[in-house]
């Protein structure tokens, strides 16, 4: 898997695409924040 960088304003998008919608796209972006969001 290729790696990503996120930056603000990218995860600001990621988290208004997770938030305003319920396709299948929003299950790999919930991830995606749940791992950014994790203590390291």
């Amino acid at each position: 898997m290729a790696m990503i960088v996120i930056d603000e304003g990218m995860y600001s998008i990621l988290q208004s695409i997770s938030r305003d919608t319920q396709m299948c796209v929003t299950a790999p972006i919930d991830q995606i924040l749940t791992e950014l969001e994790a203590p390291r």
